[in-house]
């Protein structure tokens, strides 16, 4: 599960500190059941976002 900045938590709402995740792993529109491979948008731009949250999390 992860919260709008794709940091992972858990189902309670707990966060993994400066953990953040992208792609098919944490599944996206279709949820967890889309065809693998068929989510290069999702990746590019979830990936995007995570990248940028974890450019935050280093400088801090």
């Amino acid at each position: 599960v992860t919260d709008a900045d794709l940091h992972l938590q858990f189902e309670n709402g707990n966060k993994l500190a400066n953990v953040v995740a992208a792609g098919e792993v944490i599944g996206g529109a279709n949820g967890h059941d889309s065809m693998p491979s068929m989510m290069n948008s999702w990746g590019i731009s979830s990936g995007f976002v995570a990248g940028k949250e974890a450019a935050e999390i280093s400088e801090n």
